[in-house]
């Protein structure tokens, strides 16, 4: 399965996609990366916020075209308004909880990060 995080490097401010391992795309492979998506994965899959606030830790799951895309709000690494880390699978049939997993799977020290900082992962409910 191809898998891709959109958010922040740890230690670092700013968000950029990256493939496991947390390895930036190259300039050259964002260019073919964007174009992927209906929205720009900047916060754009983020569930709503409750009142005027983003909840750290919700996430949202949606299924566009033939990927599946988590995205939950989180200022672990950027305290900045409208922070989130958001994961990109290339695969449409695939549970909740399996992306959920697949994603803590393929880059765990995002989880870990928003995790020390106390942030529960959990869905929003609908």
């Amino acid at each position: 399965m191809e898998i891709y995080y959109f958010g922040c490097a740890i230690g670092s401010k700013g968000h950029y996609p990256f493939k496991p391992g947390m390895n930036q795309l190259s300039y050259e492979e964002t260019k073919t990366f964007y174009p992927k998506f209906k929205k720009h994965p900047d916060s754009q899959y983020c569930p709503e916020p409750v009142g005027h606030r983003h909840t750290m830790g919700r996430y949202e799951v949606v299924r566009e075209n033939d990927w599946t895309i988590l995205s939950f709000w989180d200022s672990s690494e950027d305290s900045r308004p409208g922070s989130h880390s958001t994961f990109l699978i290339k695969i449409k049939d695939i549970s909740n909880d399996e992306a959920l997993a697949y994603c803590e799977n393929s880059f765990p020290e995002v989880f870990k990060r928003a995790r020390d900082k106390g942030y529960t992962i959990i869905e929003v409910e609908r």
